[in-house]
């Protein structure tokens, strides 16, 4: 399996966020839903999609929630 590389790509819908398809080093912003955006991270602890969400400094989500300790460790970067 081949895993795409886009070095330049700095905004992205969340079904790329998957680091064994796709690795965006330079991802620093993500429009995404809550609900699923908390499904596809497993709750803020899957691993294969920690790598792509590393760098995001402006996160919008619909709904606007307060986030639980493991979104927070998850997105460091936002701190």
């Amino acid at each position: 399996n081949l895993i795409a590389e886009y070095r330049h790509l700095t905004v992205l819908d969340e079904q790329f966020l998957n680091q064994t398809k796709t690795y965006v080093p330079c991802l620093t912003e993500l429009m995404v839903i809550y609900n699923d955006l908390r499904i596809i991270t497993k709750n803020f602890t899957r691993e294969e999609t920690r790598r792509n969400c590393a760098n995001i400094k402006r996160l919008v989500m619909s709904p606007s929630l307060v986030h639980s300790q493991n979104f927070y460790v998850y997105f460091l970067s936002l701190l």
